[in-house]
């Protein structure tokens, strides 16, 4: 789930160094701080790659799926982003497309409907689109969920 695989540095918050001792100059250090923060994200795919991590983070917590969809999701939109999939199209669409798919491979019966109601900007027309766009482009399949899982469904409905 971390945007960056690479090892970059993060200066922390905190003014100590490795061995804990106060470094002084705040001024100094938020300069080296604000210009850190531009050098991680200068690469147009990172800065995606970030934005969408926090998008799939948060759409899962809103959706109330564990890490384990999470990490799924995010590994599908890497390899869509990897693939030149994602340019020109909505960062947080795709993402949810990536935890649409990840629902279905992991065998987790989700709704497409329930989008609308908990993710805004984006409805069910466009989520669609983009699962269906990222299944046939990356060539992948997820299989259809047995009948028999939701006979309890039907037969409250009836």
């Amino acid at each position: 789930m971390m945007y960056d695989i690479s090892l970059s540095t993060v200066i922390d918050k905190k003014n100590v160094d490795a061995s804990g001792k106060l470094i002084h100059g705040g001024f100094e250090m938020e300069k080296l701080r604000r210009l850190n923060k531009f050098t991680i994200s200068n690469d147009a795919k990172i800065r995606n790659l970030n934005k969408a991590m926090a998008d799939i983070r948060r759409i899962t917590g809103i959706l109330g799926f564990g890490n384990l969809i999470a990490e799924r999701a995010s590994y599908i939109y890497r390899k869509a982003l990897n693939k030149d999939l994602i340019r020109g199209r909505s960062i947080t669409g795709i993402s949810v497309a990536t935890i649409y798919i990840a629902c279905k491979d992991l065998g987790v019966s989700f709704p497409i409907d329930k989008i609308d109601e908990y993710v805004e900007n984006i409805n069910k027309k466009t989520t669609v689109h983009y699962y269906k766009f990222l299944l046939r482009q990356m060539k992948m399949s997820v299989s259809i969920p047995e009948p028999s899982q939701n006979i309890s469904k039907i037969a409250a409905r009836a």
